[in-house]
C-alpha cells in the first residue's frame, strides 16, 4: 500500500510542475491572414471610390441647374441665334417654276406653315411633234414597191420553160448548200462551194445561167444541166 502511495504523490507532483510550463504555440497561417488583409483594402478602396464619385457627380448636378436657372444678361441675348423660317421644297420648286414661265414669284410669308393636306401641282407642258416631214410606213412601203421594176410574166415563163427543157443531173463538183430567190435575176443568188454567186458568174469553169426557186442551171463547154437544190 505504501508504495502504490508513493507512486500516486510522484504522479501528482510531476502532473503540478507541467501545468506551470506554458504550451508550445500551434501553427500560424499566414496565407489567411494575407487573403484577409487584402479584402479589407480593397473593401476601403471601393468605398472611397464611390464616395469621390457621388461628390462628384452631385457637384456637378449643382452646377448644371445653377447655369440654366440663371437668366441671360442683355448682352448675350442680342447674340442669341434668330429662328429662321424655312421654306418648304416643294413651294421652293413651284416658285421657280413660276418664275421660269414668265409668271408671279411666290414668296414664303414668315409665320407660314406647311399644312398636313397640301400638295404641289406640277405643270405638265405637252410638246406636239412636227410631222410634217414624217413619212408614213405604209405609204413609204408602197412608194418602194413601185420603185421595184417587175419583170413581165411572159419573160419568167419563157425562162422557166427553157430551164425545163434542160436535163437534171448531179455533179460532184458542185455543192449546192442554199438558194435564195428573187423575181429580178440580179437579186437571186446561190450559195455553192461555201461561196455565194449570181447569175452569170462562174467557178471552177463552170458557168451559172440561171438560179430558180428550187434549182440552179449550170454550162460547161456547151454542155447545160440543172442542178435541184435538196436538204440535207
Amino acid at each position: 500500500m505504501s508504495t502504490i502511495l508513493k507512486a500516486l504523490r510522484k504522479i501528482e507532483n510531476e502532473s503540478g510542475r507541467n501545468d506551470g510550463i506554458p504550451a508550445w504555440p500551434g501553427p500560424v497561417h499566414i496565407k489567411r491572414q494575407a487573403d484577409a488583409k487584402l479584402r479589407n483594402k480593397r473593401k476601403w478602396k471601393r468605398m472611397v471610390f464611390g464616395f469621390i464619385v457621388l461628390i462628384l457627380g452631385c457637384s456637378s448636378a449643382w452646377m448644371y441647374s445653377m447655369q440654366t436657372s440663371k437668366p441671360p444678361k442683355p448682352a448675350d441675348a442680342e447674340h442669341l441665334p434668330v429662328k429662321m423660317e424655312t421654306v418648304p421644297e416643294k413651294v421652293q420648286a413651284r416658285a421657280n417654276l413660276n418664275g421660269n414661265n414668265g409668271g408671279q414669284r411666290i414668296a414664303a410669308e414668315p409665320g407660314m406653315q406647311k399644312s398636313e393636306g397640301y400638295s404641289s401641282s406640277t405643270i405638265h407642258k405637252t410638246v406636239k411633234p412636227d410631222l410634217s416631214h414624217a413619212r408614213s410606213p405604209i405609204m413609204a412601203a408602197s412608194s418602194e414597191n413601185r420603185e421595184i421594176p417587175k419583170v413581165p410574166l411572159a419573160e419568167n415563163n419563157s425562162v422557166q420553160k427553157a430551164t425545163q427543157r434542160i436535163h437534171e443531173k448531179r455533179d460532184s463538183r458542185i455543192d449546192l448548200q442554199a438558194i435564195a430567190w428573187a423575181p429580178e435575176p440580179e437579186k437571186s443568188f446561190a450559195v455553192i462551194n461555201n461561196r455565194i454567186l449570181h447569175e452569170g458568174q462562174s467557178f471552177d469553169g463552170i458557168t451559172i445561167t440561171h438560179i430558180g426557186k428550187d434549182d440552179v442551171s449550170f454550162r460547161e463547154m456547151g454542155n447545160e444541166w440543172r442542178e435541184r437544190f435538196r436538204i440535207k
